[in-house]
């Protein structure tokens, strides 16, 4: 009987899945030939396991949950590598150190480790930032192929999140060469103002397949603070 309840559960996820909007009960049970009744139940335990929501209307959507599901066990490995080294930087600096993953144009966060600091900046796992802005978006396409750069490029558009975010492709690509050239990037203020961050790629059979950052706010961001972070970064061995 569990199984078959599996079976019914797994279905119903398929059928929101291939959905281009969100379902009413009544399609839904339709659809994955299902008695209203164990549609709702089914519904219901995913709702409350935060795998589904529903609209204003009452019908039914995946949450974004699924994807960091999917995410977690397709980064395992790299996690797995990263970890020892992210710890290493938090002991040596107490800052946040982040995990990031470039996908398409955007910077996805599959690991933190925050500051026990009160003056802090808060990341969430699997949050996703523009990778124009970012510290770790820039030391992850600075090493990709120029081709790939320009498909990227060509399909952001770039639009100021402080008064100090790069907004020109010119300057952008700029900073792209001095970041492959010096190995490492900054985010000097702009996504967030007040907050400094510096990264450095992760290699696996020399492709750049993430970045690991180190993020603080401008305050303590000396510049003996800085330098020393950098030295960190490049001297990680995962």
């Amino acid at each position: 009987m569990s199984i078959a309840v599996v079976r019914k559960t797994v279905f119903t996820l398929e059928k929101l899945a291939e959905s281009d909007e969100p379902l009413s009960l009544a399609a839904l049970s339709a659809r994955a030939d299902l008695p209203k009744p164990t549609a709702h139940r089914i519904l219901q335990t995913l709702a409350e396991l935060g795998y589904v929501a529903q609209n204003e209307t009452g019908k039914y959507y995946l949450t974004t949950r699924l994807d960091s599901l999917a995410q977690s066990s397709r980064y395992r490995e790299l996690k797995v590598r990263a970890i020892p080294a992210m710890t290493a930087l938090h002991r040596q600096f107490n800052e946040t150190v982040n995990l990031g993953v470039l996908e398409g144009s955007r910077v996805h966060y599959i690991h933190v480790i925050e500051t026990t600091r009160s003056l802090r900046m808060m990341v969430q796992p699997n949050a996703a930032d523009e990778f124009y802005f970012t510290a770790v978006g820039r030391a992850i396409a600075a090493y990709l192929p120029p081709p790939q750069v320009e498909a990227i490029l060509k399909s952001t558009t770039l639009r100021p999140v402080t008064p100090k975010t790069v907004s020109s492709p010119k300057k952008l690509q700029k900073l792209l060469d001095e970041t492959r050239r010096r190995g490492w990037a900054i985010d000097d203020e702009e996504s967030v103002l007040g907050v400094i961050c510096l990264a450095a790629p992760v290699f696996v059979n020399d492709d750049p397949v993430a970045g690991i950052s180190v993020t603080m706010p401008k305050i303590r961001a000396t510049k003996e603070v800085c330098q020393a972070v950098v030295a960190s970064l490049l001297s990680m061995r995962l």
